[in-house]
């Protein structure tokens, strides 16, 4: 399993263990835990920077980070994921915050791992069609599981072209998905 397997397979199992703390301890200790472990990221990730790693640190990153981000900003993958979880859990209701979680978990894990595998026409910021047609169409089953075909649709197009955008898709899908499903519900 190459670096990038291994980070996106515990995204999908990272997502299931927020939805899972959702379920069993509610949204208010959901959103301290997951601040906790976002504070605790950040005050790690700044001692590395400025000190240096040590054995357990080096491990993970060996394991979990890309080599760009390796020393110029270690886990930055896992603290902007924290922070999408954050955000979500912070300004979402529950049964939002658990399709935010699922569509950044397998939606932006599968169109990564297959993107990059299968991908042979890029279209923009090095996505592939592929991959975006993977994280349309898997968007679009989770949401079907909970709505309509017009609302899932329209969640699932809103996330993809936020997918494409040149930002950090962990923050960016879930509050896209978090904004138009409080919208599209809405109305």
């Amino acid at each position: 399993m190459d670096v990038e397997q291994r980070r996106q397979t515990a995204q999908i199992l990272l997502g299931l263990l927020v939805i899972l703390c959702l379920t069993f301890f509610g949204r208010f200790n959901t959103l301290i835990i997951v601040g906790a472990v976002l504070f605790g990221g950040l005050v790690l990730q700044q001692y590395v920077i400025r000190n240096g790693s040590f054995r357990i640190i080096t491990f993970l990153l060996d394991k979990f980070e890309r080599d760009k981000f390796k020393h110029r900003l270690p886990g930055k993958g896992a603290m902007t994921y924290a922070m999408g979880v954050f955000l979500t859990v912070l300004l979402f209701p529950e049964n939002v915050i658990i399709q935010c979680v699922l569509i950044m978990s397998i939606s932006d894990s599968l169109s990564t791992l297959f993107g990059k595998r299968y991908g042979v026409i890029r279209i923009v910021n090095g996505k592939s069609l592929f991959g975006s047609g993977l994280f349309f169409f898997s968007a679009l089953f989770i949401e079907l599981l909970f709505h309509s075909i017009p609302i899932a649709l329209g969640v699932a197009a809103i996330a993809t072209l936020v997918e494409l955008l040149p930002l950090d898709d962990n923050v960016t899908v879930p509050l896209a998905v978090g904004f138009s499903l409080v919208f599209m519900t809405a109305v």
